[in-house]
């Protein structure tokens, strides 16, 4: 199913209009998005159809037996924006 049916079919079936993002896992890859996750992020914010201003793509594995993740914003009209990915507990 392509990505922007199975957003517009969550709006569908939600209450509320506000959707934040994708989220997965890459258990053995790089935490950077591959062209596939960016591809399905442009997909999402440039569909007039979604609605979405913008999108917020997480990505988390263990490393080393510690939860470790990245974070991007993408915006229609802008470059990918790397974020900060704070912990809970984190003294940063």
């Amino acid at each position: 199913m392509p990505q922007t049916l199975a957003v517009t079919g969550f709006f569908n079936r939600s209450a509320s209009p506000n959707y934040l993002g994708e989220w997965h896992s890459h258990p053995s890859f790089s935490l950077m998005p591959s062209n596939r996750d960016q591809d399905s992020m442009w997909e999402i914010v440039n569909d007039p159809s979604v609605g979405a201003n913008f999108a917020i793509l997480l990505i988390v594995k263990l490393e080393a037996g510690e939860l470790a993740g990245s974070v991007n914003l993408f915006a229609s009209g802008f470059d990918v924006m790397a974020g900060e990915l704070l912990f809970e507990g984190d003294s940063n």
